[in-house]
């Protein structure tokens, strides 16, 4: 069995004991590609939900085309696919996606971007928030977050019900979870997780927790018994 195939059969499992099948991508970055393989090796499948977290695109923020109709047809293209695993489908956008995202626009029919909503899927409930806060080095900010330039920015928009039936899906994770250290090769570890998801995920019971954002920290964890998800980025073709 190859490396993809055992992270997708490994994590399954932890789905499967809930009665539900469950199929998780995040940070596609624009691979196709990769796409195109999940979903080929997947198609037999018929996944109950299909979370996809954000990073769909490489923009760079501060050069961006003020042409967005532009990015949501790529988007478009690269997200159909997924259409062939479930008709529940749901999305939240990361800091190198369009604004349009981030502003809860709909643009793809079967496709639902559930950013900052709450959404009640038979007897569980989601919440999605995407975006990412700057990742740290020593101390010091080593890459800038977007849309937040910092956590308490994150926190003003982070308002998720605290209830125990609740999925949680964000671009970025908790500080205090090994899913959120970027390692580098010759850096320091990166650190890009949210404090203020560390705290929510603290006093809460949760179905789980699932966050894209670090591609190193690919796993899972539990912290106060909560399991903490971070797929990899399909990408470098890792999904769960």
């Amino acid at each position: 069995m190859d490396s993809f195939r055992q992270i997708i059969f490994g994590l399954l499992f932890f789905f499967l004991i809930m009665h539900k099948i469950i199929l998780i991508a995040s940070d596609i970055h624009e691979s196709y590609h990769n796409v195109q393989r999940l979903v080929e090796r997947e198609k037999s499948t018929k996944f109950d939900f299909v979370f996809l977290l954000g990073d769909f695109l490489n923009l760079n923020h501060e050069d961006q085309n003020e042409d967005e109709s532009k990015y949501e047809n790529l988007i478009n293209d690269l997200l159909t696919p997924f259409k062939q695993l479930s008709d529940k489908i749901y999305m939240i956008p990361g800091n190198h996606d369009p604004n349009t995202l981030f502003n809860g626009k709909q643009f793809i029919n079967g496709i639902t971007n559930i950013e900052g909503q709450i959404v009640q899927l038979d007897d569980l409930t989601i919440y999605g928030l995407g975006g990412s806060i700057p990742g740290y080095m020593n101390e010091q900010e080593y890459w800038s977050g977007y849309p937040y330039l910092n956590d308490q920015e994150f926190t003003l928009k982070f308002n998720p019900p605290k209830i125990n039936n609740l999925i949680l899906l964000t671009h970025i994770g908790p500080s205090i979870s090994h899913t959120t250290i970027e390692i580098e090769e010759g850096t320091h570890p990166i650190l890009s997780g949210s404090p203020i998801l560390s705290e929510f995920i603290s006093k809460n019971k949760l179905v789980f927790h699932s966050h894209g954002h670090t591609h190193s920290g690919v796993g899972s964890q539990y912290y106060k018994g909560n399991r903490i998800i971070n797929p990899g980025p399909l990408l470098y073709v890792e999904a769960c």
